[in-house]
């Protein structure tokens, strides 16, 4: 496969997508079939004070690497919070969240390994929408070897003491 160039705001496979119920933004930029499944990297803007739904990855390790702004992310009930050039590998089969917690754009480069179907999975997601019902996305997550367990994180309840 020829080398793949992708300029800032653009996306892997031409079609950015949204999670969040459209608060997160989503551009592909290492896809499944860039690399046999090894690896799917994204990077995620969020504009707002916001982040997913504590959930859990069966089969995928997580990673990030903050890029501008400031996050949160929770994994296994601890707070991490994360500055630009601070990154954080979350293993498998732990509860996770994470959650932009500083004002203006937030930037995060994000990658799950072996890749398996999560990029379907956020394909799916945007093609049901934020109408999709909680049985629905429960469906999606589960077909894809995810599980929600949670509300997202409350950022307006957060106390900024992170553990070494």
């Amino acid at each position: 496969m020829p080398p793949s160039v992708l300029k800032a705001g653009q996306d892997r496979n031409g079609t950015p997508h949204t999670m969040g119920r459209g608060t997160l933004g989503i551009d592909a930029k290492i896809s499944t079939a860039d690399t046999e499944g090894a690896i799917f990297l994204w990077e995620i803007t969020v504009a707002e004070k916001s982040g997913p739904p504590r959930h859990v990855h069966y089969y995928q390790d997580e990673w990030f690497f903050v890029v501008q702004g400031e996050f949160v992310a929770e994994i296994g009930g601890t707070m991490y919070f994360l500055s630009p050039g601070d990154s954080i590998l979350l293993p498998r089969g732990v509860t996770h969240a994470y959650a932009h917690v500083s004002d203006g754009v937030g930037k995060m480069l994000a990658a799950v390994f072996p890749a398996q179907t999560f990029e379907q999975f956020l394909e799916e997601s945007r093609l049901a929408g934020p109408k999709a019902t909680p049985k629905e996305i429960d469906e999606l997550f589960q077909k894809h070897g995810m599980k929600e367990v949670g509300p997202p994180i409350d950022v307006a309840s957060l106390k900024r003491a992170s553990p070494k």
